[in-house]
């Protein structure tokens, strides 16, 4: 018989996390990041699941969402992605922005991927690396 496993990407390593603002977030790069996943068979090794998230009292993504759309409610395996952003606010402050800048409506505005310390570690750290070139 073959089997298919897909993976849950908010799961397998012990250094991703998910943020109040319900994006996956790595110690390394922070939110930057884009995820796809593949399909297989093959056997593989995971370790040990994330079940809560790590941003403590931090409060920037929050605080600066022009959408005033993340609750800031911690995330946890219990938590479902409308207890901690409401998405249609999102949305709608994301197209409003990007009307007023660029006279078009898209949902692109990355405030709380921009804010998260973690991209802010991640960015230093490039920046400090530019800078020894």
């Amino acid at each position: 018989m073959n089997k298919s496993y897909h993976f849950n990407m908010e799961s397998l390593k012990e250094q991703l996390l998910i943020g109040k603002c319900a994006l996956l977030i790595t110690e390394e790069f922070g939110s930057m990041i884009r995820l796809s996943s593949i399909l297989t068979d093959a056997p593989l090794q995971t370790a040990s699941p994330v079940n809560e998230s790590r941003c403590g009292d931090c409060a920037y993504c929050m605080d600066m969402c022009p959408g005033k759309a993340i609750s800031g409610l911690q995330w946890h395996v219990e938590v479902k992605r409308e207890g901690l952003v409401d998405v249609l606010a999102c949305h709608k402050a994301a197209n409003e922005r990007t009307m007023r800048s660029i006279g078009m409506e898209r949902t692109i505005c990355g405030k709380c991927i921009e804010v998260c310390p973690y991209t802010q570690r991640y960015l230093m750290s490039e920046k400090t690396e530019e800078n020894k070139k």
